[in-house]
Parts: structure tokens; C-alpha cells; sequence
């Protein structure tokens, strides 16, 4: 994505389509960070708490974060292997049939969302 647009952000969102309250944001900041945001998982809050804390997800408000500075293909599999993990936790067992891609957007805030972004091997539909 820096290559294609730099000093863009790139993000989308990955939506459970059994659950769509549970969605997982995924970004590219104009910095270069790669920030993931989910929201709580489902069930008793100290045992989520755990969960998320042990897998590598920080406290952030409501929600949870998890922040690659300067990705790189280290960071991107560490990335993909904690999306990955989350979304195996909150249920998902075929990503072609649980999931779908929404809101993908590339462009800074100042500017807005502009022009067209394609996920390719993402491996799951776009709504």
C-alpha cells in the first residue's frame, strides 16, 4: 500500500455476517503503523480480558488494539496470525461463508475517501 498510495490511509473492516455487531477494523495509517481494532468478545469479561491480553491485544476504551509500527513481512504475518486467531475465537470456522469485507475506503481524513482499493487474497466477499 505505500507504494500505491503513500501517505494514505487504507482501511476496511472485516464483518462476521452471523454477528455483524462484532466487526474487526483493519488500517494503514499514513505513519506506515498497521492498527487492528476489535471490539470485546462475547462471554464473561474477565475470561475475554485474558484472552485478548494473552493473544497480544492492548486495552483501548471499549475496544482492542493491536499497533505494527513500520510494517514490514514479519510484522504483516504477526498481523495476519492475530486476525486470524481472533476471528477463529469469535466463531469462524470458513471465511468464505462467516465473512465479508465492508467499508473499504483509501484516502486521509482531510481529504476523504477516494479512488478504488483491492484486497487481493483477502479470501472473503465484499458488501
Amino acid at each position: 500500500m505505500p507504494v500505491q498510495a503513500p501517505g494514505e490511509r487504507a482501511q476496511f473492516k472485516i464483518v462476521n455476517r452471523c454477528d455483524r455487531s462484532r466487526i474487526l477494523a483493519v488500517s494503514l495509517e499514513p505513519s506506515g503503523d498497521l492498527r487492528l481494532i476489535v471490539p470485546d468478545r462475547v462471554g464473561d469479561p474477565g475470561e475475554g480480558e485474558r484472552a485478548m491480553t494473552a493473544a497480544g491485544w492492548q486495552r483501548h476504551g471499549k475496544r482492542w488494539r493491536a499497533v505494527f509500527k513500520s510494517p514490514a513481512e514479519r510484522s504483516a504475518a504477526a498481523a495476519a496470525e492475530l486476525i486470524t486467531t481472533e476471528l477463529v475465537a469469535r466463531g469462524v470456522g470458513d471465511p468464505q461463508r462467516d465473512l465479508c469485507a465492508k467499508d473499504i475506503r483509501c484516502g486521509t481524513a482531510s481529504s476523504g475517501a477516494w479512488g478504488f482499493f483491492q484486497i487481493t487474497g483477502l479470501g472473503i466477499e465484499r458488501r
